[in-house]
C-alpha cells in the first residue's frame, strides 16, 4: 500500500506512506507487517511479526530529521484472531455481507490494539469512474483496547464495498480532525504472472 499527498498540500504537510504485508494462502492471516511513514521533518518505521499461539512482536523506530531518536520493542499476547491494518482489508474483502451484519475484529498497528467493529448498513448505488456500481454501506467503529491510551481520533467513517464478485473496494469517506476525507477508486491493474519455464522430460 502506497500513498502520499498531493503537490498543492506538500507545502502545507508533507506525507508519504509505505505498508507491505506476507499473508497467509490458507487463511489470510498476517505472518509479517512493514510500514513507514514520513512526514516533513519525522519518521517512523514499524515491523510486526505474527508468530504462532498468538504471539506478536513489534519493533518502532521514530526519526527526526532523519536521525533515529527512540526505538520501542512491545510483545503481545492474544487469543483473539489478531489482524494488522492491511490484512483487516483482505478479510473485509472475502467475506459475505449483507445489511444488519457486523463483525469484529482484533487488530493491532505496532504500538495499539484495537477493537473493530464493521457493521453493513445496507446498500447504495455510487458513480465510479462513470459507472453506476452497486456498493454495499460499511461502518467500521473503532475502540481502543489498549490501557491508558486515549480512543482514536477517526470517526464517521463509510466503506462502500461493491456488491459483485471483485469485491472492491471503491470508496472511503471518513471526517478526520483537519476535515474530510475521500478516497476513490481510480484504477486497477492485475500484477502479471509469468508461467514458469518448462523442463522439459528426459
Amino acid at each position: 500500500v502506497l500513498a502520499k499527498t498531493q503537490n498543492t498540500v506538500n507545502k502545507l504537510y508533507k506525507l508519504r506512506f509505505k505498508g507491505e504485508t506476507k499473508l497467509s494462502a490458507d487463511n489470510l492471516a498476517p505472518l509479517k507487517s512493514m510500514m513507514s511513514q514520513h512526514t516533513s521533518k519525522r519518521a517512523k518505521e514499524v515491523e510486526i511479526t505474527f508468530h504462532d499461539k498468538g504471539d506478536i512482536e513489534s519493533v518502532r523506530h521514530k526519526f527526526k530529521d532523519e536521525t533515529k531518536k527512540k526505538t520501542e520493542i512491545r510483545s503481545l499476547k492474544t487469543e483473539n484472531f489478531t489482524l494488522d491494518p492491511v490484512s483487516t482489508v483482505f478479510i473485509v474483502r472475502s467475506l459475505d455481507w449483507e445489511e444488519g451484519v457486523s463483525r469484529q475484529f482484533d487488530v493491532f498497528d505496532g504500538k495499539s490494539r484495537h477493537l473493530v467493529t464493521i457493521t453493513c448498513t445496507g446498500q447504495e448505488k455510487k458513480d465510479v469512474l462513470g459507472e453506476m456500481r452497486d456498493t454495499w454501506i460499511l461502518v467500521p467503529t473503532i475502540q481502543n483496547i489498549t490501557e491508558g491510551e486515549d480512543p482514536p481520533e477517526v470517526s464517521s467513517i463509510r466503506v462502500y464495498l461493491s456488491t459483485d464478485k471483485a469485491k472492491e473496494i471503491l470508496i472511503i469517506e471518513g471526517d478526520v480532525f483537519m476535515g474530510k476525507v475521500i478516497t476513490r477508486l481510480e484504477s486497477f491493474e492485475p500484477l502479471k504472472v509469468t508461467a514458469p519455464r518448462q523442463v522439459p522430460e528426459k
